[in-house]
């Protein structure tokens, strides 16, 4: 199985590419730096996987967690949300990886990667900004299937009821 992410420039999603990328940061530097905030209406809360996410205009988009992707992609087609905290940001990559909102801190070190979700975007063909390390997002991708791949494609990133990153 190999899952590719991204618009234009593709990345797989495996034990070598997760050994590869820059290291999110160490769980206690997380709780130190972040400052939580009020929760943002209509953002999926970390429990919420398998609910909908209702857009402007009143499309609703399945929320999937992280794990729920990457023990079966080939289950799904078409948008989906994937809620979870911004643990890396690389502009000069043009990558983030998103840890999955079910996993806190603590629990990060046991997820073994399968919780983390590394996203490359030809920032070019985008409006707006890569999320910030330890930001609390909603990335709306559009997952399609050639043969045993799995692609994704990040239409947008939303933080709280903003959308931060669209594409063109």
């Amino acid at each position: 199985m190999l899952l590719t992410v991204g618009a234009c420039q593709p990345s797989t999603q495996s034990a070598t590419t997760k050994a590869h990328l820059p290291q999110p940061p160490e769980p206690h530097a997380i709780a130190a730096q972040r400052t939580p905030g009020p929760p943002a209406a209509n953002v999926p809360a970390p429990s919420q996987a398998g609910s909908t996410l209702t857009l402007p205009g009143g499309e609703r988009v399945p929320v999937v967690s992280i794990m729920q992707l990457d023990a079966d992609p080939g289950a799904y087609r078409g948008l989906i949300a994937l809620a979870g905290r911004v643990m890396l940001s690389d502009p000069a990559r043009s990558q983030f990886v998103l840890l999955d909102a079910s996993m806190g801190p603590s629990k990060r070190a046991s997820c073994g990667g399968d919780c983390m979700l590394p996203l490359t975007v030809a920032l070019e063909q985008y409006e707006g900004s890569l999320p910030v390390a330890n930001a609390d997002v909603v990335v709306l991708v559009d997952v399609s299937q050639a043969g045993q791949e799995t692609r994704l494609e990040v239409r947008e990133v939303r933080q709280g009821d903003k959308v931060i990153l669209k594409k063109k």
